[in-house]
């Protein structure tokens, strides 16, 4: 009984500690941000490109360099079935595959900032956050999309 109390416990204490904890995540809206000289227009079939590595550069030819949340962010999981139509577990397998054949997925970012950070930073980069942390982008980052509530 013991073992299966304590996963409940810790699951619990993760999503209490989710920066999207306690809101309605239907009604959450997740900006696609990307680094301040992309100036490709960006669309959700265009963002499932990115993300699942079958585009790999902007049309100037900079190198597109995607970025994720972490794996059990329950932004990742809202991004992942409204940007890719899936939930992000689903996309274990493929990752795999791809790992497998040598190409390695989205690195993975722990928050908002972290992503913003690296979008500002890096040339070609595209990410997501809570579009409430870009209401006021911060510099060398625009709001390509906004993936709405649902």
């Amino acid at each position: 009984m013991v073992p299966v109390r304590i996963p409940a416990l810790l699951i619990a204490g993760v999503l209490a500690a989710s920066p999207l904890a306690g809101q309605d995540t239907v009604a959450v809206s997740v900006a696609v941000v990307l680094h301040e000289d992309v100036r490709d227009r960006i669309d959700v079939p265009t963002v499932r490109r990115l993300f699942l590595a079958r585009q790999r550069f902007w049309r100037d030819g900079t190198p597109a360099r995607p970025v994720n949340q972490g794996a059990r962010a329950a932004l990742r999981d809202i991004f992942s079935r409204r940007a890719l139509g899936a939930p992000a577990q689903e996309f274990t397998e493929y990752w795999n595959d791809l790992w497998f054949h040598g190409t390695s997925p989205p690195p993975v970012l722990g928050s908002d900032q972290a992503v913003l950070l690296f979008v500002a930073r890096t040339p070609g980069a595209v990410g997501y956050v809570d579009a409430a942390s870009v209401r006021d982008p911060p510099a060398g980052v625009r709001v390509g999309l906004v993936l709405g509530a649902r």
